[in-house]
């Protein structure tokens, strides 16, 4: 096993030596197909295996990531008694032929069969089905389970900052992984926040576009999309009968403030889920991906709240917020038009998520108000 830097190429100056067993039955009929001379290509997620000596990578097939070359093409010889393949970055010389140097590490990552979550909650492969909803709740509290060991379980914080379906990878059955650390950043315990806007559009914190800083809390937001996500199928955009792009965000909330929970559910489902379960996570995820960074829930209290554990005082929203810059003016626009219409704004309740669900509070316990509306609005005169 050989390790290296993948940005830079540098090889460790170190060695050690242990032994483990490896175990791979590589399934054709997910993750390839067979070619006419009886080799095998995996075609969909990942394939980290351990080579066999005198075996080669075949060039190219490969989608590029920002910790190196993720082959998706890797061929090898069906007769071979052991058709292992390691992993190999682009990023580091491949004129090198690394699986023959005894003397190294390689790092060498679990095989994750069935590929990432995207691909299942939106892929349109011919034969493609559907996610159960028992698989899909068990993958959110996987993430959920992984984000807070990053958060909290290591001797440092660590900042994802790429949360989303792309990077969540499922094995043979279908626990999920949270993978592609390459904008991962390690912060303090703190919640010190790393400067400059990495992610991606429609998995950002809103602070994030406004500050360029990420913290655990934005993290938490790229979760609670994701979770919306597995709820509903839905990409982080979302086009309406009208043909309006929305996020999901808006259109979840839009859907389950009309109290319409089942129009938010994945149709692919075909009515097979427990709803208690469903709108639990989709409280969860409403919660996390809260505008405002003060009104989330840590990633503890969340996973309680996925639990059953504990409740989850759910927060409300405004109607719309801003998820990249060029929406910002837009929400400008909406907010002060609904200031110049609205004498009060009292509408905004604070439900409380409990073991029996939302319990509405009382009507005469407003949380909003114009002078906060008015402040919103002042300070995104500032941003725009």
């Amino acid at each position: 096993m050989h390790l290296w830097d993948a940005t830079t190429g540098d090889v460790a100056s170190f060695t050690t030596t242990f032994t483990f067993d490896i175990s791979s039955n590589v399934d054709s009929n997910k993750n390839g197909s067979s070619s006419e001379d009886g080799s095998s290509s995996c075609c969909d997620g990942l394939a980290f295996f351990l080579a066999p000596q005198n075996y080669s990578i075949p060039v190219g097939g490969g989608a590029s990531g920002r910790l190196g070359l993720i082959y998706a093409n890797l061929t090898y010889d069906s007769a071979s008694e052991n058709p292992f393949v390691a992993v190999e970055f682009d990023t580091y010389n491949n004129e090198w032929d690394a699986w023959n140097d005894s003397s190294h590490l390689y790092l060498v990552y679990d095989y994750m069969e069935n590929g990432s979550l995207d691909s299942h909650l939106f892929g349109q492969e011919p034969g493609h089905q559907p996610l159960t909803w028992e698989i899909r709740f068990r993958i959110a509290k996987d993430l959920g389970s992984g984000l807070l060991y990053l958060h909290g379980g290591c001797t440092e914080c660590v900042l994802h900052r790429d949360i989303k379906p792309a990077n969540v990878l499922l094995d043979s059955r279908f626990r999920a992984k949270l993978s592609d650390f390459g904008l991962a950043r390690v912060v303090g315990h703190d919640d010190r926040s790393q400067s400059l806007i990495y992610g991606s559009e429609g998995y950002l914190a809103p602070e994030v576009l406004e500050t360029g800083k990420s913290t655990k809390s934005s993290d938490v937001f790229s979760f609670g999309v994701v979770a919306l996500q597995i709820v509903s199928g839905k990409l982080a955009y979302v086009i309406n009968n009208s043909a309006q792009r929305r996020h999901i965000v808006e259109w979840a909330w839009a859907l389950y403030g009309e109290g319409h929970v089942e129009a938010v559910v994945d149709p692919k489902l075909n009515g097979v889920f427990v709803e208690e379960q469903v709108r639990r996570l989709l409280e969860v995820g409403l919660h996390c991906a809260h505008p405002d960074p003060s009104r989330r829930p840590r990633m503890k209290d969340a996973m309680d709240a996925l639990n059953f554990r504990d409740p989850l005082a759910l927060a409300p929203l405004p109607l719309q917020y801003p998820t990249n810059r060029s929406s910002q003016a837009d929400l400008l626009s909406s907010l002060s038009r609904i200031l110049e219409e609205s004498p009060t704004v009292s509408s905004l309740q604070q439900p409380v998520l409990s073991s029996s669900g939302v319990v509405p509070p009382p009507h005469d316990q407003p949380v909003a108000s114009i002078a906060r509306a008015r402040a919103a609005v002042s300070r995104l005169h500032r941003t725009v």
